[in-house]
């Protein structure tokens, strides 16, 4: 289950979608949220590959 941004509990329910993402919303404080957490690699990640990349070592 998703924890609550706000309260931190872990008493959440899907909620419907926005913008095509996952909605939820705490049981607990009723306070509704989407996933903060970025998908795929860290940024810090993708660019020591395109460094690494343009330095020939692929």
């Amino acid at each position: 289950m998703t924890e609550c941004p706000k309260c931190g509990l872990v008493k959440t329910v899907k909620n419907g979608c926005h913008l095509g993402r996952q909605r939820h919303r705490c049981k607990d404080c009723g306070f509704q949220f989407t996933r903060a957490t970025p998908k795929g690699r860290p940024a810090s990640e993708k660019a020591t590959a395109v460094l690494l990349y343009t330095l020939g070592f692929h």
